[in-house]
């Protein structure tokens, strides 16, 4: 009999030691999971809402997207993947809007070290909720959400090196497991989004290029005189409308042609 409670005794401790171990690899997984699917996004908005719908699905941590405002001071909750049920449930014990909640660094000691010092920061839900909400309502907000038991980790979401808001993780895990992994999901976000911002610089100068092109065609083709365009290798790259009558070859087939090629003759003479 003692021989078998010893057995389980080991059971449990071998038990407690890998758990740590399992947690760790499934939040690597998960979390680079999350990160494949924001890299194929081109879009600050879907970017931030698929990330919150992957957290929503995992059921089991939450996460919550703050950006900065225009000056500064506060952090403005844009996704979380809280449920309806308990941000509807919060929102009554505090009378306030949940969803676009702002936060005000300069009442937040654990945000304000994220955000003015670059920090990762670690602590119970419930102490940060204690520096934005009056401590019964902190408690109860907490209570609520079932999030008395839970960890937070947060870390600075950043766009071409300059810090822009913050990425906050909870769990019921032990926090310290989790950090590299929101580090690298916070790292991954913000390539997401500089990637979209090359994507739409790309978009912007290609409509640009569109637009000139339009307003050289529509000049050139409004002329009467003769005019065409060669590139490097003198080939033709562009052929008006009067080159068209003129010589009677359509600006199909002399564009991406050599002079020779359009005018056999002139080969031969």
């Amino acid at each position: 009999m003692k021989g078998l409670m010893e057995d389980g005794v080991k059971m449990e401790e071998q038990e407690q030691m890998g758990r740590p171990l399992r947690d760790l690899i499934e939040i690597i997984h998960f979390t680079e999971n999350v990160s494949t699917k924001i890299h194929t996004l081109f879009d600050e908005t879907e970017i931030y809402r698929t990330v919150k719908e992957e957290f929503a699905k995992s059921r089991k941590y939450t996460i919550n997207i703050s950006l900065l405002t225009d000056d500064g001071t506060k952090l403005r909750v844009v996704e979380t993947s809280i449920t309806p049920k308990s941000l509807k449930a919060a929102e009554k014990v505090s009378g306030l809007q949940m969803q676009g909640y702002t936060i005000d660094l300069n009442k937040s000691r654990l945000y304000s070290q994220v955000v003015r010092e670059g920090k990762t920061v670690q602590a119970y839900v419930s102490d940060v909720l204690k520096e934005l909400f009056p401590r019964p309502m902190a408690y109860l907000i907490s209570k609520v959400m079932d999030f008395t038991k839970r960890f937070m980790i947060m870390t600075p979401l950043e766009r071409h090196g300059k810090i822009i808001g913050v990425i906050a993780m909870s769990s019921t895990s032990l926090a310290e497991v989790f950090i590299p992994s929101v580090e690298s999901l916070a790292q991954h976000i913000s390539n997401a989004l500089e990637l979209a911002d090359e994507h739409a610089e790309r978009e912007r100068m290609e409509k640009k290029l569109r637009e000139s092109e339009e307003r050289y065609k529509g000049l050139t083709e409004s002329i009467t005189d003769v005019f065409f365009a060669m590139d490097k290798d003198l080939r033709y790259t562009y052929w008006n409308k009067a080159s068209e009558k003129l010589t009677g070859t359509s600006a199909e087939d002399a564009i991406g042609k050599s002079l020779t090629e359009v005018f056999p003759d002139v080969k031969g003479t």
